[in-house]
């Protein structure tokens, strides 16, 4: 008998364990999530078509097939919340004729604001800004040197990132973990590459929650808010 005949099951055999590993690890995960949501009070949701177009700004609004998967909503410390994570594909050529797909994942946290800001971004430094910084680009100049070395900060209003930014706040952040974050009308937007981390995600809603809370009572009342 020829011995490739004999590689066929073996192949078939590998190809449908590799299948159901994959099968397996998917029910795992969405069991975690959903044990998660219901300990915390929330809502998992294996999609939300909405959310995928819901925000402005990096990761949004690129590449195509954008997706809002493993879905948590609810409230965290009195506010709305949703976490998911987001994908999009993108499409590069490679050699005549051929294209390359690439899946591009995220994680997400959106938490309601008390009131609507024109954008602040806060992005942690790496090599990309540190170049953008040398050429001229560096964003709002604030008044840490340890801060302006962690994070790159941009706004459509610089006198209010001072506002929002002030020395506890910067403290604040710079006591944790950098996370990026976009405050921008009624959201602030938190997200990181890969897909959503349950460990993550708690440790950036307080992050972010705690960001928000130090927002001066001033500021939300001055953008159509009240006090967080």
């Amino acid at each position: 008998m020829d011995p490739a005949v004999l590689l066929v099951p073996a192949a078939l055999a590998v190809a449908g364990g590799a299948g159901w590993l994959a099968w397996e690890y998917e029910q795992r995960r969405r069991r975690a999530w959903a044990a998660l949501a219901q300990a915390r009070g929330w809502q998992y949701a294996l999609e939300n078509p909405a959310l995928a177009d819901a925000f402005a700004g990096e990761p949004f609004g690129t590449g195509r097939r954008r997706r809002a998967t493993d879905v948590l909503t609810g409230a965290w410390r009195g506010r709305p919340m949703a976490a998911f994570t987001y994908s999009f594909q993108t499409t590069t050529s490679g050699s005549p004729g051929q294209q390359q797909t690439q899946t591009h994942r995220y994680g997400v946290l959106a938490l309601r604001t008390p009131g609507f800001l024109p954008q602040i971004e806060l992005t942690p430094q790496n090599v990309l800004t540190r170049v953008a910084g040398a050429l001229g680009f560096a964003g709002v100049e604030l008044e840490s040197e340890d801060f302006h070395a962690r994070y790159r900060v941009t706004a459509q209003d610089p006198r209010l990132a001072y506002d929002v930014l002030h020395p506890r706040a910067m403290q604040l952040l710079l006591d944790r973990p950098p996370v990026a974050v976009r405050l921008l009308g009624a959201d602030a937007v938190s997200w990181d590459s890969g897909r959503l981390d349950a460990g993550d995600l708690l440790v950036r809603l307080e992050t972010v929650s705690d960001l928000l809370d130090a927002v001066p009572q001033r500021v939300w009342a001055d953008h159509g808010g009240t006090a967080a």
